[in-house]
């Protein structure tokens, strides 16, 4: 996935803020158990997510924090849409493995190829396949926040913390830090799911003098 240089300051979203232990967690401990074990199980019967969220980018070389918010609608495994309402009205799509970027007040569309290396740069989409925790990350627990370390290369993701939820959707917001001292926070509300989301919802109809930018 190539779609970093242009994609703007909010698809550049690997910028996050952290100071962390060394330490790895190589394997999950039994306390970790019975919330995993929820999380994954709560997933399993989940076939659409939609929903508002915020999302905080905190840049450690420039030292200012960046804010956005906007709507998201996910339908399982693989199909995402994603609106950035504020502070510039912007649109990202997934669908499998190609990812759409379309910035209005740019007029252009940047295309390219979504992988696991990708997340820093669309980290919503991590909500699709957080029901397969063990087999992507190693595991440990602090009160009711997962830490998930990248069994296997995310791009520069270093750390992923999963906050929960006791009841509804069960997970309340997550943050990515990646490898520069970057992090990104999202918090999601109005959470809804098995909502019935159309597969229209993931066509990109491309407005009059929009111009194409492909990244293989």
């Amino acid at each position: 996935m190539t779609v970093t240089k242009n994609a703007g300051w909010k698809v550049l979203i690997a910028v996050f803020i952290c100071s962390m232990p060394s330490i790895l967690y190589p394997f999950i401990t039994h306390a970790e158990e019975p919330l995993v074990e929820r999380i994954q199980e709560q997933y399993k019967g989940i076939s659409t997510i939609q929903g508002s969220f915020t999302q905080k980018s905190r840049i450690k070389d420039l030292g200012k924090t960046e804010v956005a918010a906007g709507t998201f609608m996910i339908k399982m495994p693989s199909r995402m849409r994603w609106q950035y309402t504020k502070p510039k009205t912007e649109e990202i799509i997934i669908k499998g493995d190609n990812i759409l970027i379309y910035q209005k007040e740019e007029k252009q569309v940047l295309k390219g190829r979504f992988d696991n290396t990708s997340y820093g740069q669309a980290p919503i989409a991590l909500l699709a396949g957080i029901g397969d925790i063990r087999k992507n990350f190693n595991i440990s627990q602090k009160g009711d926040t997962l830490e998930l370390r990248p069994k296997q290369s995310m791009g520069i993701i270093k750390l992923i913390l999963l906050e929960t939820a006791s009841d509804g959707f069960p997970i309340k917001a997550l943050s990515l830090i990646d490898l520069y001292g970057n992090r990104t926070d999202i918090s999601f509300r109005s959470v809804k799911v098995n909502q019935e989301i159309k597969d229209s919802v993931f066509e990109f109809k491309t407005p009059p003098g929009v111009e194409y930018e492909y990244n293989p």
